[in-house]
């Protein structure tokens, strides 16, 4: 996807979930932003989703 045809979406999070999202990102290697690790994850778990769907699927 291109960078002018992105979404934007706003989230709450609360204090404590959000550094522990900013803990998780100083510790990776580079510069991580918060809005690309919550992308990373996102993506992360509807592969996850999708995998099982295909698993489960498969073995009907």
């Amino acid at each position: 996807m291109s960078k002018g045809s992105d979404r934007r979406t706003s989230l709450r999070l609360s204090p404590d979930l959000h550094a522990r999202i900013a803990a998780e990102c100083a510790r990776r290697p580079g510069n991580v932003s918060i809005n690309t690790w919550i992308i990373e994850s996102i993506i992360e778990r509807l592969d996850a989703i999708e995998r099982d769907r295909l698993e489960s699927s498969s073995g009907e």
